[in-house]
């Protein structure tokens, strides 16, 4: 295979155009068909940009055994530096409706159990806004949905980034996801019983309050967790088409 084949085939497999290519390496679409043609090639810097982008060595690039990450030898999808990121940021703010979708609904049934208009008011619009945000990530078709669906390959240099982002993040968000679940189990199960006996308005006011800490929690656990769900799913995705080659 030539060089310029190499190129054009790992550019297909990363589903990029040639003006997508050109935008990200900074040149032109004319100079990217020249070198797919193979009548000319790029500048080092270039080569050296471009085998980061595909995950590849240069010198596979420019037709040694050097080491190639699958883009091109299996057809798998590859994802790019750009595309990781928009991966995982989508997915945390999908979470993030989640969490704020379960937890205004959460304290809007709070608001529900105390009395006087505000609070009624209060529960209506909670519950609304809540159930909207929840249809939005169930309903709402998901951009990356195919992308969950099948294997992809990452470059090295990405996989160790994330997997060094990885390591530093799980403990606080693990840590901070079981403190949004304590604060679940608090406000459901002990705030209601710390009422004083044979005061029903109080009673109302700490289950209110309970489920208020308990819709907070929800919103922690689901959050931090649907967080580093996603940088599980591409590191354990890059080992599985690891498996496969």
């Amino acid at each position: 295979m030539t060089f310029g084949e190499r190129i054009q085939t790992l550019r297909k497999n990363a589903g990029l155009s040639q003006e997508e290519l050109a935008e990200r390496l900074d040149v032109s679409r004319q100079a990217i068909s020249k070198w797919e043609r193979g009548a000319g090639y790029p500048e080092t810097e270039k080569l050296i940009n471009m085998s980061r982008l595909f995950g590849v060595t240069v010198d596979y690039l420019l037709g040694g055994d050097g080491e190639c990450s699958g883009a091109a030898g299996e057809g798998m999808p590859y994802l790019s530096v750009e595309d990781a990121r928009r991966f995982i940021d989508s997915c945390m703010r999908r979470s993030a409706r989640k969490g704020a979708g379960l937890a205004a609904v959460t304290a809007g049934v709070g608001f529900g159990t105390a009395n006087g208009r505000a609070a009624e008011i209060l529960f209506v619009l909670l519950v609304i806004t809540g159930t909207l945000l929840l249809v939005s990530v169930f309903k709402w078709d998901d951009p990356y949905r195919e992308l969950k669906a099948n294997p992809v390959t990452l470059g090295e240099s990405l996989r160790a980034e994330l997997e060094e982002e990885y390591a530093v993040l799980r403990p606080r968000w693990q840590g901070l996801s079981l403190a949004g679940l304590a604060m679940i189990l608090l406000g459901i199960f002990l705030f209601p019983t710390l009422a004083p006996e044979r005061s029903h308005e109080l009673d109302d006011i700490f289950i209110a309050a309970g489920l208020v800490i308990a819709g907070a929690g929800f919103f922690q656990c689901v959050y931090f967790s649907g967080a580093l769900k996603a940088y599980k799913f591409l590191i354990m995705n890059e080992e599985y088409c690891g498996k496969r080659k």
